[in-house]
């Protein structure tokens, strides 16, 4: 059993291009070195929007809002109001109904002998 293996040396293949790198290719798919330059570009960037999103977040945002309590309302009390709304909700139910009425009564003719 040798106690060394000797490999032979792997032929160099020429490089068309000197500054493009040989892309590595492996049967199935092509291996694509990454760019850190290119990288660096992105990275700078994305770090650029994502501060002018945090800018325009913090420019939208709402502002604290005080405001002295006051009573408000009229002299109305919460029960007359309470009343007045169910009052004005029933009438808005009866409305469309003899609205309907009143188109079929002058829909409808009238016999006459």
């Amino acid at each position: 059993m040798p106690s060394a293996i000797l490999l032979k040396p792997k032929p160099v293949e020429a490089v068309k291009n000197p500054v493009e790198k040989p892309k590595p290719n492996n049967k199935a798919f092509t291996v694509i070195p990454p760019n850190p330059k290119k990288r660096r570009e992105i990275q700078k960037k994305a770090e650029a929007e994502l501060a002018a999103l945090e800018e325009l977040r913090l420019s939208r945002a709402m502002s604290y809002v005080s405001i002295n309590p006051s009573s408000v309302g009229g002299c109305l009390s919460l029960e007359e109001v309470r009343l007045k709304q169910q009052q004005e909700m029933m009438q808005a139910k009866r409305k469309p109904k003899l609205l309907i009425r009143k188109q079929v009564v002058e829909e409808t003719p009238v016999l006459t002998r």
